[in-house]
């Protein structure tokens, strides 16, 4: 008897997780953000680095010592922030 009742419980339990955790089914691609245009321009006489985080997730260190100086990148729409 008492195994029956709890068969009986886990499978209501599993039917209503089952139901009420309906998977979402989004086929709409996120949008792009972007352009973003990462740019350093005025007078400096020197080596600079800029870090940046480019559109494979990573950092990218590049050390550079001429201006004007401008990258532009479209990130897809899953971006959380930018760096």
């Amino acid at each position: 008897m008492q195994l029956s009742f709890f068969l009986k419980l886990i499978v209501f339990v599993l039917t209503v997780f089952c139901v009420f955790c309906k998977k979402e089914n989004n086929r709409n691609p996120a949008p792009s953000i972007g352009p973003v245009k990462y740019e350093i321009i005025g007078k400096y006489i020197g080596y600079l680095t800029v870090v940046y985080t480019d559109t494979e997730f990573a950092n990218t260190t590049i050390i550079f010592t001429f201006f004007p100086w401008s990258k532009e990148l479209t990130y897809s729409g899953n971006v959380k922030g930018l760096g």
